[in-house]
């Protein structure tokens, strides 16, 4: 007994190369197999040709193998997508901006000024949710959140060294850090106005704000169901 289970759940492990996901996929192919072979048993089968029946299903094992070693063992660039996503995000929303204020009368008026300024940041928001969405659905949970952290790390490296630059340097490396923040602002484009539209925060709570904000709206926008958002096929 339990000889051909054992030999499918070999066969499928040994395609894995990572060890913890060795024992978590067999684990869990394991507990399917007996809940597997236990509803053939109920039908009439002898417990030998449940547990065939039962692994049959599960198709080939060296396949299903391969399929699991690429979930647990993704490329490596794939943990940079979500930074493209922002990238292209930020770029979208900044020529958007750029071509809306290449209108001097917009420029002038502050008050338009800053709704427009609403506008793309909300804007931006649901681009976030919307892409994520699209490109990062399939993304484990796992990977996602190593991948939206590198955003972060990114955003947050940027804000605090232009600070400490700006705030202890004085003349030429005053400028530098003003540069640094010019850099995070970009990087970001879609949330810079949050520096105007709350100025009652903290300069800490802003930045971190700003640095959490593309990463986590990529992350619940990846998790949210596509009709919430519109993304349909």
């Amino acid at each position: 007994m339990r000889k051909d289970m054992d030999f499918f759940l070999k066969e499928v492990t040994n395609q894995i190369r990572s060890k913890k996901a060795k024992k978590n996929v067999e684990a869990e192919l394991e507990f399917h197999l007996n809940k597997s072979k236990e509803y053939w048993v109920t039908k009439g089968f002898d417990e030998e040709d449940a547990e065939i029946k039962a692994v049959e299903q599960m198709g080939n094992p060296i396949i299903l193998g391969n399929e699991f070693n690429k979930l647990h063992s993704p490329n490596p660039i794939l943990y940079f997508k979500p930074l493209l996503l922002h990238l292209l995000i930020s770029l979208m929303v900044g020529i958007a901006l750029n071509l809306v204020f290449s209108i001097d009368r917009l420029m002038t008026d502050t008050f338009v000024a800053k709704v427009i300024y609403a506008i793309a940041t909300l804007s931006a928001c649901y681009l976030y949710l919307y892409i994520g969405n699209r490109f990062l659905k399939s993304f484990s949970n796992h990977l996602l959140l190593k991948s939206v952290a590198i955003i972060f790390v990114i955003n947050i490296s940027l804000a605090v060294s232009g600070q400490l630059i700006m705030n202890v340097g004085s003349g030429v490396t005053a400028e530098y850090g003003q540069f640094i923040m010019l850099i995070f602002l970009a990087f970001n484009f879609g949330f810079y106005t949050v520096f105007d539209l709350l100025p009652a925060l903290p300069g800490f709570l802003t930045i971190l704000l700003l640095s959490s904000a593309s990463p986590l709206l990529l992350y619940v926008g990846s998790r949210k169901s596509s009709k919430i958002l519109g993304n349909q096929k």
